[in-house]
């Protein structure tokens, strides 16, 4: 299947790009396993290569032992955007309690 044809892809690219042209600070949460790990790679290595210069406005954050979702992250007040490759779509109270502290979250997970 085409990747564009992803259950609100477009929204979640317009996303991004919304906080890459605005030069957020964007955090990526690394969850402590292959597919995190790997996920995570994989987005940044794109942003990268796409927008070389909005990469230094990226950080991230790794669980420390088998964590998955945004349970234990840890963020700072100068962050926009939270990106949760492979991870928390099912952290719905997570996503609004960031999102009553004036932080967006983009959840690309396959659940």
């Amino acid at each position: 299947m085409p990747p564009i044809l992803l259950d609100n892809i477009r929204e979640a690219a317009a996303l991004l790009l919304k906080h890459i042209s605005a030069e957020s600070k964007i955090m990526i949460c690394i969850d402590s396993d292959c597919d995190g790990y790997t996920s995570a790679a994989l987005l940044l290595n794109y942003i990268y290569a796409r927008f070389p210069s909005a990469i230094g406005n990226f950080t991230y954050y790794t669980h420390e032992g088998k964590t998955h979702g945004l349970h234990d992250l840890v963020i700072d007040g100068d962050i926009a955007l939270v990106i949760a490759p492979d991870s928390s779509s099912n952290d719905y109270e997570i996503h609004e309690a960031l999102s009553k502290e004036g932080v967006e979250v983009l959840v690309l997970d396959h659940h």
